[in-house]
């Protein structure tokens, strides 16, 4: 009996450590530190590359498809589902027209994986092979320009994505090769200020970062 109830005890104890581990929340763990450099402003740097596009084809994640599209309208104008079918709220919520339309970029390339930030003077779009930048007014001020090695010099390949951090005044761009690639500018004007680059190799596919209140979060 007494060894019986010696077997219950140790049982409970095993099973009151194991609950009491899986309880415990996963702790960051260090890796590394990310190498850092700083890239010249692009309105110093003269002639820009243009973005690169492959033409009926795959870019260069290799993600992309080649199923064909419509291009233009619908060519059907019959029997229309969805005109039959409209969404019950159509025209049922009212909300306030754009105030500035304009097309941002031309791409041939899928997926296109486009992005926006606004900053205090300036618009920055990206897709993922490049970028352009606009003023608020929607002009603008530079073509399609490709990320490497503009802002970044260590190569790459695609996805990028842009944050505009409002406290700091800064841009930050994100691009994926050879790692995650972090740029930062030196102020808010992205085409006269420079960029701090960052590198962050173990980040190997499709990066998004996100600008909190304490700093950058990636995944």
């Amino acid at each position: 009996m007494r060894f019986k109830h010696y077997l219950v005890a140790v049982s409970m104890l095993f099973t009151i450590t194991f609950s009491a581990q899986e309880d415990e929340p996963a702790s960051p763990s260090f890796i590394g530190t990310a190498t850092m450099q700083h890239v010249p402003s692009i309105a110093s740097q003269g002639e820009l590359l243009p973005s690169r596009e492959k033409i009926g084809g795959q870019i260069e994640d290799g993600r992309a498809f080649p199923h064909k599209v419509l291009i233009g309208k619908d060519p059907q104008i019959e029997d229309d589902y969805f005109v039959r079918n409209p969404n019950a709220l159509t025209q049922k919520i009212s909300g306030k027209a754009p105030t500035l339309v304009f097309d941002a970029y031309t791409s041939p390339s899928q997926p296109t994986d486009p992005d926006v930030a606004i900053g205090p003077n300036h618009v920055i779009v990206t897709f993922n092979t490049g970028f352009r930048i606009f003023d608020k007014e929607g002009n603008p001020l530079t073509g399609q320009i490709a990320p490497n090695p503009t802002i970044f010099p260590n190569g790459g390949c695609c996805d990028l994505t842009v944050s505009y951090d409002n406290a700091a005044d800064r841009w930050v761009l994100t691009f994926l090769g050879g790692g995650a690639q972090i740029a930062v500018s030196d102020g808010p004007d992205p085409i006269n200020d420079g960029w701090f680059n960052y590198n962050i190799p173990q980040i190997n596919d499709y990066q998004k970062l996100s600008v909190w209140s304490d700093g950058y979060y990636i995944t």
